[in-house]
């Protein structure tokens, strides 16, 4: 006998919170989902690890490359004694939820978080305009937004400034900046 939760019309963000929650509570469970334009998937947990993701036709990372797109949907929580699919081509499931986080959002998964706060990316880019000027909203999309977290996105950074002047001076506002 399937237990099924009732249907929840939600965020994307707050989809994604779920999908966080199913990691954190190593839950296991499918997640049934659709948009409004009729776009179903599914997303199983097994002790919390991602183990089988679909969106619109989609399975695995060629889902998980689409799903960002989404800006609502309804969903509901079945616990099931059936056999379901296992993708062994999945990534870990903390870059899964990465992947799948609304665009430059940050996740946070238990003490772990996943991209670069709005607040760091926002003293990042005053820094940057400082430095560069309005180059430096290029620096934030293409060096800021996509990393997996605040050192990545200084270590990105560091390696496109010209000089090691450049470099210290960085570091330097950003130390007194954020610490």
């Amino acid at each position: 006998m399937e237990r099924m939760e009732e249907a929840v019309t939600v965020s994307y963000a707050e989809f994604i919170e779920k999908l966080t929650e199913g990691y954190l509570t190593k839950s296991s469970c499918c997640i049934f989902f659709t948009t409004a334009n009729n776009a179903t998937g599914r997303v199983i947990f097994s002790d919390g690890q991602i183990v089988y993701l679909s969106y619109a036709n989609k399975t695995g990372n060629n889902a998980a490359a689409i799903m960002p797109e989404i800006r609502s949907l309804r969903y509901r929580v079945g616990q099931s004694r059936v056999k379901f699919p296992v993708d062994d081509r999945l990534p870990a499931t903390e870059l899964i939820l990465r992947n799948v986080a609304p665009i430059a959002g940050t996740l946070t998964t238990g003490n772990i978080q996943v991209g670069v706060s709005k607040s760091e990316r926002k003293v990042i880019e005053e820094i940057l305009v400082d430095m560069i000027g309005p180059m430096a909203s290029f620096f934030i999309e293409d060096h800021v937004v996509g990393a997996s977290n605040l050192q990545e996105a200084i270590n990105n950074i560091i390696a496109e400034l010209n000089n090691n002047e450049e470099v210290n001076i960085f570091k330097t506002k950003l130390k007194q900046k954020l610490g």
